[in-house]
């Protein structure tokens, strides 16, 4: 199984989470989209703490090794720091850093303003580690990005959203999602299990005590 995003459709299946996402939240939470103009402050520190290092690793080369996940460092030394800190670093050049900065600020507005700032905080982190012990001690793979850690944002938004403000438009997403994640999984992609975790988070979210302003009051549209 791969954890470098795979090939053309791989990404075609990556990009159609991310819109079904956004337009699952913006069928849930309507004028949800209109938060990208003006984003909520959690959001935005969020987005700057992956990255302000993503960046300056471009100036700055010897970050990525000192933060990438590295199996033998994280096993044998217990680094297990890198769990997180492979996230705030990139190694898919200048393209993959790009993506991953834009679909980040993308889904970290909808998430905090649909979910609320500490889910999407604790989707993002546990979606970072839970796919960075896979890809240590089920792929053995040295890589960085955060990429993982964002799709089971994406997916969690999908899952909270179909639970708890049910319509045609966001069950339709969740099951899109579902299947887009087992589809990534059968072809041996690591990023389909970040989507599974996403939606199994988003699910045990929504169905927790915790509230969920934007989701919990008004009516779907």
């Amino acid at each position: 199984m791969s954890t470098d995003g795979g090939g053309l459709w791989n990404g075609l299946a990556y990009l159609l989470v991310i819109v079904v996402a956004l337009r699952t939240a913006d069928a849930a939470v309507p004028g949800c989209l209109s938060a990208l103009r003006r984003p909520p402050p959690t959001a935005m520190a969020l987005w700057g703490i992956v990255a302000i290092p993503s960046v300056v690793q471009f100036a700055v080369p010897e970050l990525l090794r000192l933060l990438r996940r590295d199996p033998d460092l994280i096993r044998i030394h217990h680094e297990l720091w890198r769990l997180i800190s492979s996230v705030v670093v990139q190694d898919g050049g200048v393209f993959g850093t790009v993506f991953n900065l834009v679909v980040l600020y993308l889904i970290a507005v909808v998430a905090v303003v649909t979910a609320g700032s500490w889910a999407a905080l604790v989707v993002f982190v546990l979606g970072a580690v839970l796919f960075d012990l896979a890809a240590v001690y089920l792929f053995s793979s040295i890589g960085a990005g955060n990429s993982g850690a964002t799709f089971a944002l994406a997916a969690s938004v999908v899952a909270m959203v179909a639970v708890r403000r049910p319509s045609t438009a966001t069950v339709t997403g969740a099951v899109v999602v579902t299947a887009v994640a087992a589809g990534l999984i059968v072809a041996r992609d690591a990023h389909g299990l970040a989507f599974a975790a996403g939606l199994v988070m988003g699910t045990m979210i929504a169905f927790s005590p915790v509230r969920t302003p934007a989701l919990d009051g008004g009516s779907s549209r």
